[in-house]
């Protein structure tokens, strides 16, 4: 008879995800996923499950069985650990809305197993604007879920006729085709760069004149990313790493200029990178500054009575004010606007 299972007997370290060695790290994107293997996943579930205090519980604001979930695991049930999820929809009032770009080709699997789990809304593209670094073709989906208890219910002879409209619209704009606008690019797998970060990096480099660059800027962008620490790549440190990337390509001597936000990130005003920055990346970059030590939002006087202030009556409500603080060109501009329009009625 197997000897049972205590909290005594349970290892109560955690079980750290996997990750490759740094050095390796600096020579690709082949980064090994952020997910536990069956083992590890197994290990941990143990640990979880004899937790003496499982504050997830009664600290889940949507009453998720996260127990149950680990549970199934633990049984080595993974699909009905997926049906668990799955269930969770019936316990969350708010809808759930899934994006994904389609650089990979993966996203209309994905949204496919996201319909089954209970996804609500799924951001598409019309089929001349889809694919790519776009989304999955809106078309696509009206005709696989016709006839399903998903129905979109949309005519797709009249999103045919849409298309035909905007097949004409991107023949007009065929100069700023690119190499990445509806390409399905499975090599993104390995670079893990995401659609949105590619098809902005291909803009600048076409602004640039130097589109015929990129091949050179995707093989800059992992050494970059190792200088400055392996910021994660979402926006906005993807944007860095890759604008940076793109100016030393162009310049042809790395880092002889460096960008403003280049410099925000390694001055601390991002946040902590994962690991540390390249001492000769902060020497160019800071020069004799040295990088803050506190959160960056510590250094930020209070702006929201002084926003109340400067805009004045243009505001008529806190979500105008806000609007302002946030984006004061902007909001003022439309506030602006908005007084004219009711004057001229």
């Amino acid at each position: 008879m197997a000897k049972k299972r205590t909290i005594r007997s349970i290892p109560q370290e955690r079980t750290r995800a996997r990750e490759q060695d740094p050095h390796e790290r600096a020579k690709n994107f082949a980064e090994v996923t952020c997910a536990f293997s069956a083992e590890d996943a197994l290990r941990e579930s143990e640990r979880c499950l004899f937790c003496p205090d499982p504050a997830c519980v009664e600290g889940c604001p949507v009453g998720i069985d996260i127990p149950g979930f680990i549970r199934k695991i633990g049984e080595q049930d993974f699909r009905a650990a997926y049906d668990v999820i799955a269930k969770l929809k019936t316990n969350i009032p708010l809808p759930l809305h899934l994006h994904s770009h389609c650089t990979a080709g993966l996203a209309p699997m994905t949204y496919m197993m996201a319909i089954e789990a209970g996804a609500d809304i799924l951001d598409t593209a019309l089929s001349p604007l889809a694919q790519g670094a776009s989304q999955p073709a809106t078309e696509a989906f009206v005709a696989a879920l016709m006839g399903t208890p998903h129905d979109t219910g949309l005519d797709l002879g009249l999103l045919g006729e849409i298309a035909q409209y905007f097949y004409g619209v991107r023949r007009k704009y065929a100069e700023f085709e690119s190499a990445v606008s509806n390409q399905i690019k499975p090599d993104a797998l390995v670079s893990q760069i995401p659609g949105g970060m590619l098809s902005n990096l291909v803009a600048q480099l076409r602004h640039a004149k130097a589109e015929d660059k990129l091949e050179a800027v995707l093989a800059e962008m992992p050494k970059v990313r190792a200088d400055l620490g392996y910021p994660p790549l979402v926006t906005p440190t993807s944007q860095i790493v890759g604008s940076q990337a793109a100016l030393n390509v162009m310049t042809g001597k790395r880092y002889s200029a460096v960008y403003t936000e280049t410099t925000n990130y390694v001055m601390g005003l991002y946040g902590e990178p994962p690991a540390p920055i390249s001492d000769e990346v902060k020497k160019k970059a800071l020069g004799n500054k040295k990088p803050i030590t506190c959160r960056p939002a510590d250094l930020l006087e209070p702006g929201l009575e002084a926003a109340r202030r400067e805009i004045g009556s243009l505001a008529r409500s806190e979500e105008d004010v806000l609007s302002y603080a946030l984006f004061p060109e902007v909001a003022k501009e439309y506030f602006i606007a908005r007084e004219a329009g009711e004057a001229r009625r």
